[in-house]
């Protein structure tokens, strides 16, 4: 029978002082977008642009219409210019976060987007997401 036996090295000697340099619970991210003051029809969501310096992994991402169900619902990125599609769904549930999963790498600039269409005025919607950020060098 083989026996391994693992020493824990504290956090502090592995990461020291270039902590951001490394995907860590420090450089967890999360943000929330609500709009409920807007006219009937179609609403983009935009996320905040990634500053200059860092990268972000998003790993999760939603998109919900609480008051009312709507048209569609379509969760993108913005990456250089380039629009991801990530998730759509028709006929969305009030109520429901419909949500993506995976991992995508957003550069400086680049933003999470959620476009709701078919929405009634004033409908409460909100775009989260949530991952990591790590400085770049």
């Amino acid at each position: 029978m083989l026996y391994t036996q693992h020493r824990l090295t504290p956090w502090h000697e592995v990461v020291g002082a270039d902590a951001e340099k490394i995907f860590a619970y420090g450089g967890c991210i999360s943000e929330q977008i609500r709009n409920n003051n807007h006219a009937a029809g179609s609403v983009l969501l935009q996320g905040t642009p990634v500053p200059a310096g860092k990268i972000y992994v998003i790993t999760v991402s939603s998109g919900m219409d609480f008051t009312l169900g709507c048209t569609s619902l379509s969760l993108t990125a913005v990456v250089q210019g380039v629009v991801i599609n990530l998730f759509a769904q028709g006929t969305p549930n009030a109520g429901i976060a419909y949500t993506w999963s995976g991992q995508l790498c957003l550069s400086p600039g680049s933003y999470m987007t959620a476009y709701f269409t078919g929405t009634g005025a004033n409908d409460d919607l909100y775009l989260r997401y949530a991952g990591y950020s790590m400085r770049v060098p």
